[in-house]
């Protein structure tokens, strides 16, 4: 979204191309965080501290409140943050899916160890019914 044109577009073009197009802004909005995504916060606070948030992470908070004042207020979530972040350090785009799969790998392996604990975690009984 940051650098998908030849140009880099402001935040108020981005909000309006997205609008005009009846898309989904990547990284606003969250099923389960409705004030806001604890995660984003704490990664872009880290990155404040460490003087790391720059003109991406601005982008962001601009996009969110743009698209706040003219169609409903979302909250900012941790992929908006990440690729904020990633915006500002110079990192490539295409290293994002790399960085929210990592983002995301502590959660799921968490999810499955509590799983491991359900009785039919491994489903020793079953039929194939592939090819």
């Amino acid at each position: 979204m940051y650098e998908n044109t030849a140009e880099p577009e402001s935040a108020q073009e981005i909000v309006e191309n997205y609008l005009e197009n009846g898309d989904k802004i990547p990284g606003l909005g969250h099923k389960v965080y409705d004030d806001e995504d604890p995660r984003a916060q704490k990664l872009l606070q880290r990155a404040e501290d460490l003087g790391l948030a720059g003109d991406g992470v601005e982008k962001m908070k601009k996009i969110q409140e743009i698209f706040a004042d003219e169609k409903v207020s979302l909250i900012m979530n941790v992929d908006a943050g990440i690729a904020a972040v990633m915006s500002d350090l110079g990192w490539s785009p295409e290293l994002g899916k790399g960085f929210f799969i990592i983002a995301r790998t502590p959660g799921l392996v968490a999810h499955v160890h509590e799983e491991m604990d359900q009785p039919d975690f491994r489903r020793q009984d079953g039929e194939y019914k592939g090819d």
